[in-house]
């Protein structure tokens, strides 16, 4: 009976100490970013509004300058904003976890290395976004 209650107590200070460890390596730091700076970041990179029209033709319709302002990394989602308050909600795939890099595939001509508070034009035509530089 004693060597019972003794593999019992052994059996339940182990799984103690192994939630422990688990829920210690499991928090994500940095998960949330939020910015209210709107200060624009001109990626050189981006086709500019002209070659944009070029590579996918006059059918666009441009809808201004976004801003990254709300990435969540835990969900994997992004909230971008334009001047008048506009929001677009977009998934999002991380790119390089200790930076808080990430990409936006649903948009096309979009860096791999967006964070929050970059800024960028946005184009749509029909349900498929396109990223252009901003002046």
């Amino acid at each position: 009976m004693k060597r019972f209650l003794f593999l019992t107590i052994i059996m339940v200070v182990l799984l103690t100490i192994s939630i422990f460890v688990e829920y210690n390596n499991l928090t994500l730091p940095h998960v949330y970013s939020h910015t209210k700076d709107l200060k624009a970041l001109e990626p050189s990179f981006l086709p500019t509004k002209e070659e944009l029209l070029r590579y996918e033709g006059n059918k666009l319709q441009f809808l201004g300058s976004y801003q990254a302002i709300i990435v969540n990394f835990r969900h994997k989602y992004t909230i971008l904003t334009n001047h008048r308050g506009i929001e677009i909600e977009l998934p999002i795939t991380m790119t390089n976890k200790q930076k808080q890099y990430f990409s936006i595939p649903s948009v096309t001509y979009i860096p791999t290395y967006l964070k929050c508070s970059d800024t960028f034009g946005l184009a749509k035509r029909n349900d498929r976004y396109f990223a252009y530089r901003v002046k």
